[in-house]
This record gives C-alpha cells, structure tokens and sequence, in this order.
C-alpha cells in the first residue's frame, strides 16, 4: 500500500508542471477570448476595411457552395422503377 502511494505522489509531483502551464494557458485563452470579442458581429466591427473584404468574400464562397450543394442534394431526379427492385426480382432485361 505505501509502494502505491509513493508512485502515485512521485507521478504527480513529476506532472504537476505540466497542470500548471496547462491551467494558466487555459485562464489566458478565456480571458482574451471574453475580453477581446462577444460575438461575432463585434468581432467584425472591429476589423479593417480590406479584412472585411476578405471575409464578405469568403461568406460569399461559402454561401455559394451550400446553394450549390443543396441543389445537387434536392435535385429532382427522373424516378426509374427497375432500381427499386430487388436484385433477385431481375429478370437480365434491364440496361444498367
């Protein structure tokens, strides 16, 4: 019992450097995030004219890929009957 103490004090004292730097990473990346922008519309406020252009170009992209994927998604195909049928109900007629 006391060997099993002794590695488990002697394994946290070799990570317990490694927790510290870890949590006062943690503390710095959430108090310049909650400091610097509240939401994205700020965020975006704050940048300049040529940044803005970047980004309204990139929504523009990106907005224009959705559209184009949503359409070959709800594209309305020609419905063919022979490919709802079950492949041991082919009769070797059909052209695939």
């Amino acid at each position: 019992m006391f060997e099993l103490i002794a590695v488990l004090l002697l394994l946290f004292s070799q990570l317990l450097p490694f927790f510290q730097v870890f949590g006062v990473g943690y503390l710095l990346l959430q108090a310049t995030v909650t400091a610097t922008a509240k939401n994205e519309e700020e965020a975006y406020k704050r940048l300049t004219p040529f940044e803005r252009q970047r980004v309204d170009a990139a929504r523009a992209l990106r907005a224009a890929q959705e559209q184009e994927i949503r359409e070959k998604v709800f594209a309305k195909k020609p419905i063919n009957p022979d490919d709802y049928k079950p492949k041991w109900a082919d009769d070797g007629t059909s052209k695939k």
